[in-house]
């Protein structure tokens, strides 16, 4: 079994890498043992962080244990951090998250307080660096480091902090939203998908033209698709396209037609392949909210129309 005691820091000294003994107040000891307390300070943060924050935390731990390494060496094995990146990191994040030139109090949320703990613990690595670099121990682009470091933990306690507000505020908004849907509003899934073909399929038998329908979601995305026997082939893409252009436009495809016209204030758009800009696509709604569409191809425009009002209906029904 290996042994984690060895006996012999007993008398208040410890080794360097390459094996020198000296004292536990050393300043290398001193400087190494404050990173220590940052580098575990961070894993708290990070057990604790969203994906995103964690692994900019990961991050700047695996780069510290690069720094306390070259402390310990005397030398760099490996390139070591720059502070320039630092900067870089720092700007990056003030430039994505707002940040208010005043004093911050931590306890807001987990995450920030702890990484605000960590920026202490960095300010304190400051200090003990600095008799580190008066007596050569270490360079001054290692010093510049370490001054760098507790700028940069604030920038990621702020951003952290920002970013559990917008999770608080996410999570909120879905439990609304299934509140509301609760209350009665009427699901788009597959079973009324069915019953919105079964109503375009009757239509199209009774004027006797197959058709090809399709059904989408709030955001575009099918739920449903129907060819019947004998449609033209070129309804197959037209059908899901009037659905989703009623989606992206948030208005039946039968009132393009007039939009696109040159001088109006759609003009342009009859050009892109992604959109349909004639009759047969149609929304679908929950009073005022618009949770989906439905598109028919296969016939005339009058014709195609006609079998999705027949899909409309089935919905409101």
């Amino acid at each position: 079994m290996v042994k984690i005691y060895t006996k012999t820091g007993d008398v208040g000294e410890t080794s360097l890498y390459d094996g020198t003994r000296v004292r536990k107040d050393d300043p290398r000891i001193v400087l190494n043992g404050t990173l220590d307390e940052v580098t575990c300070a961070l894993g708290i943060a990070r057990s604790k962080a969203t994906p995103k924050v964690s692994g900019w935390i990961c991050e700047l731990q695996s780069e510290l244990i690069l720094v306390m390494a070259y402390i310990a060496r005397g030398q760099a094995q490996r390139q070591k951090p720059s502070p320039q990146e630092l900067e870089k990191r720092i700007d990056l994040l003030m430039s994505e998250y707002p940040f208010f030139n005043q004093f911050v109090l931590p306890g807001d949320d987990e995450v920030s307080s702890m990484l605000h703990l960590a920026r202490s613990f960095a300010r304190r690595a400051e200090r003990a660096g600095l008799q580190a670099l008066e007596l050569n121990l270490i360079d001054s682009e290692t010093y510049m480091y370490l001054n760098r470091l507790s700028d940069y933990i604030y920038a990621l306690a702020i951003s952290a902090h920002w970013e559990s507000v917008i999770n608080r505020v996410t999570k909120k908004v879905v439990l609304k939203m299934g509140q509301q849907a609760d209350m009665g509003s009427k699901p788009l899934n597959a079973d009324v998908a069915r019953k919105l073909m079964n109503a375009g399929r009757n239509k199209a038998n009774e004027i006797g033209v197959p058709m090809a329908m399709a059904v989408c979601d709030a955001f575009g995305l099918p739920v449903a698709f129907e060819r019947m026997e004998g449609v033209l082939q070129v309804s197959l893409g037209l059908a899901p396209k009037k659905a989703s252009t009623a989606i992206k436009l948030k208005m039946p495809t039968g009132n393009l037609a007039e939009l696109v016209q040159p001088g109006k204030e759609l003009y342009g758009l009859q050009n892109d392949p992604e959109l349909v800009v004639f009759g047969g696509g149609l929304l679908l709604k929950n009073g005022e909210e618009i949770v989906g569409a439905v598109g028919v191809s296969g016939g005339s425009v009058k014709e195609d129309t006609i079998v999705a009002e027949a899909m409309v209906k089935a919905w409101e029904s």
